[in-house]
């Protein structure tokens, strides 16, 4: 059975998410290297002005991760908040 991988790109201004599928990738080398070729291409057409307005990340329909409501962080909780953020939420309650 085919493994289906992804690369999410998260827009961090905009919020906007785009996947690649990398299911035919030959290793995870290869993966690494779209990644970097995109970070290339953000930085050679300034699709971003600062480097860290996009966000990158391997996900598979495995352990798909979820968004975290409060910080938008990528977490594998089954709640809708990361451990962090659950955890200060019910330290502050």
């Amino acid at each position: 059975m085919r493994e289906e991988i992804f690369i999410k790109q998260r827009d961090l201004l905009t919020g906007k998410n785009t996947y690649y599928d990398m299911s035919d990738a030959k290793s995870v080398a290869c993966i690494y290297g779209f990644i970097d070729w995109c970070i290339m291409l953000d930085k050679q057409f300034e699709r971003v002005n600062v480097p860290d307005n996009m966000k990158y990340s391997i996900i598979s329909h495995q352990d798909v991760p979820k968004e975290c409501i409060k910080c938008h962080c990528e977490s594998y909780e089954d709640g809708p908040l990361c451990m962090p953020c659950d955890l200060e939420v019910t330290a502050n309650v």
